[in-house]
């Protein structure tokens, strides 16, 4: 019998068998993802200096963003041990990663994070409204907070004529062919948007090569 969907134990098997960063085609669009939420660190500026990541996996976007945005304190956080291993080799010395389950309650940030990053995570829990409740719980009222999904259903589309056409080793080598067993949502626009308006106010809503969603929002004042 397997780990339950969602526990500590299947987010570790899930991240050795569905290892990131990705190469070719499928690299190139998570290198355009990450100068998305790059870009709009750029355009929503905000107060404080920590930038904290939910899901951080390896660390290869906090890694990135550090790069791009120098000066902020680093906080990765992740349900995985063996994802948070690899984020201590990948990370400076001076990021604070935590394993934390984000359905099981709010991070206690000592000072809530300047920005919040929850990028290609959400689709992974099978709660997503207890995630979404906390992501809440653990932001203040002037976090900029960053949401990336995928788009399943034009990913699943093209990955389907590319098998057809059996060029999908081709541009996707390494990558399931179908509906990765690690994803257990499919987020429409009207999906990720209802969820996440609970309780923030929507600041932009855009797609990244039709094969993901990025929301940037903040607190809704009281």
């Amino acid at each position: 019998m397997g780990s339950e969907i969602g526990s500590k134990s299947w987010n570790n098997e899930m991240y050795e068998k569905h290892p990131t960063p990705y190469n070719g085609v499928a690299g190139f669009i998570q290198k355009k993802r990450l100068e998305k939420i790059s870009a709009a660190i750029s355009k929503f500026p905000t107060t404080g200096d920590t930038m904290a990541e939910i899901g951080c996996e390896e660390g290869n976007l906090l890694g990135f963003l550090s790069a791009q945005h120098k000066g902020f304190q680093l906080i990765g956080l992740d349900i995985s041990s063996k994802a948070l291993k690899d984020a201590k080799e990948n990370l400076p010395e001076s990021a604070v990663l935590g394993e934390h389950d984000i359905t099981s309650g709010p991070y206690p940030f000592e000072t809530p994070p300047a920005y919040l990053v929850c990028s290609e995570t959400l689709e992974h829990i099978p709660n997503a409204e207890a995630a979404v409740d906390n992501l809440a719980k653990s932001t203040g009222k002037d976090t900029i907070v960053i949401i990336t999904v995928p788009i399943e259903k034009h990913k699943n589309n093209i990955k389907k004529w590319l098998v057809r056409l059996r060029l999908f080793n081709l541009f996707f080598k390494g990558i399931e062919a179908s509906l990765s067993e690690w994803h257990v949502q499919d987020f429409s626009k009207e999906d990720i948007l209802g969820l996440l308006g609970k309780h923030y106010q929507i600041l932009s809503y855009d797609t990244i090569w039709l094969m993901h969603q990025i929301i940037v929002c903040k607190l809704k004042k009281n």
